[in-house]
């Protein structure tokens, strides 16, 4: 069997963004690949116990500061400088605040998890599972990853495939200032031309990281698990009328203010509707709303993944939030396969014109409502669907989402990786 050394700071079940390595980890050996994996210490109540897992410190500047700093669970650049640490700022910045977010972008090369890179490379030296694999797969962010996998490959002269989950230097929510922005396209450009494959999650993510480089990107979507399961049959006529919402809401790239007016619409229309949402942001949605219809959210706060996974099976359907903006061009929410294969109904919200909708529309998860008309007509014909016992004709077919299951996603990779040997 070949052996794959996949390199990843996060590994599931800490957090969505560990998921797809953990996907290809529990995958690929079906495949006829033996896997190795470099991550990052998991916290002790997220230990699998997984003999393939190589585990590091943590490495992680902010988690070291907050051992020894007061601090709330904010970022601490937020909360020390007084300007968000996303995106680029709003125009009531202090120029102080925009200032220090220059310099902490210059200083932060390639990002906060800068101590991670020279753990990795110790413990994938030292590892001999490791040092005799025959491809290493790098998968960001952050992109310490990818650097720590350009040194190893180089180090142990084998062939590196990089995976983007999220871009780097051309990140449309957190991007690079103006002093470093130049410097981290140089280095990314070199890590990239020095790969013998680059993937990423998204058509739009391909392009854009393609053209950087000038080099062909492999677009490799992200996937749902098993364990997220297809949920029990729906409510049932009597049963509350919810809208689930999991994890977190971005207020400068989703169209919160739609669905908000949307929302209160339909409850002026006499929808006895509720969001319940569990994660982070749930008073963007809140906020907007009259003080009337503030009751409508039912904030659940963050919650482990099972019981996000529960809190989506008891409800009549799922509120998506699509990307709004040329600027977030390829960015494809994960919780949409999930969604996906959890046999709920969507409510899409936003650009009808994006990669999100267009697998949306390709899967048969019902229409994008660009408007609040459109978003309360949506939740008037789901709870209509829910009294007449027809939700589950609105939800995407098991055939289809199964196309975007983890398995599937492992035998894209697996495609590109028997490329890389036979090159």
């Amino acid at each position: 069997m070949p052996r794959l050394a996949i390199l990843a700071f996060y590994f599931y079940p800490e957090n969505a963004g560990g998921r797809r390595p953990y996907q290809l980890r529990r995958h690929l050996p079906d495949l006829g690949w033996d896997v190795r994996v470099v991550c990052a210490r998991l916290p002790k109540d997220a230990q699998r116990g997984d003999p393939a897992l190589h585990e590091t410190a943590r490495g992680k500047l902010g988690e070291w500061l907050r051992r020894v700093l007061p601090a709330d669970e904010r970022p601490l650049f937020e909360q020390w400088s007084g300007a968000r640490s996303q995106g680029t700022g709003t125009s009531g910045d202090p120029i102080k605040a925009r200032a220090l977010r220059q310099l902490r972008s210059l200083a932060l090369m390639p990002d906060e998890f800068i101590p991670w890179i020279a753990m990795a490379v110790t413990a994938a030296l030292q590892d001999p599972d490791v040092r005799d694999a025959d491809v290493i797969l790098a998968t960001s962010p952050p992109y310490s990853v990818q650097v720590a996998g350009w040194l190893i490959a180089k180090l142990l002269n084998k062939p590196l495939v990089v995976d983007f989950r999220d871009p780097h230097a051309l990140n449309a929510i957190t991007p690079p200032g103006r002093l470093d922005r130049p410097l981290r396209e140089a280095m990314e450009r070199r890590i990239m031309r020095d790969a013998a494959a680059i993937t990423t999650v998204s058509q739009g993510f391909a392009r854009r990281q393609s053209a950087l480089a000038e080099l062909p990107v492999h677009a490799i979507r992200n996937s749902w698990e098993e364990e997220d399961g297809l949920a029990p049959s729906p409510p049932g006529p009597d049963d509350p009328f919810v809208l689930a919402h999991t994890g977190t809401i971005y207020p400068s790239e989703q169209d919160v203010p739609t669905f908000a007016a949307g929302l209160a619409l339909a409850a002026e229309r006499g929808v006895p509707v509720t969001v319940r949402h569990c994660g982070v942001g749930a008073r963007f949605v809140t906020d907007l709303l009259p003080e009337r219809h503030k009751a409508l959210v039912d904030d659940r706060g963050k919650l482990p993944r099972a019981e996000a996974v529960a809190m989506r099976a008891s409800a009549s359907a799922q509120l998506m939030f699509l990307p709004s903006g040329e600027h977030v061009e390829g960015w494809i929410p994960s919780k949409i396969f999930d969604y996906m294969a959890s046999a709920r109904p969507i409510l899409a919200v936003g650009d009808s014109r994006n990669e999100p909708a267009e697998i949306l529309a390709e899967a048969g998860g019902g229409p994008v409502c660009p408007t609040p008309d459109a978003v309360a007509d949506r939740i008037e014909a789901l709870w209509t669907a829910q009294r007449d016992a027809t939700l589950e004709e609105q939800v995407v077919p098991d055939a289809v989402a199964r196309g975007y299951s983890g398995r599937a996603m492992a035998e894209a990779f697996d495609r590109v990786l028997k490329d890389v040997l036979d090159a």
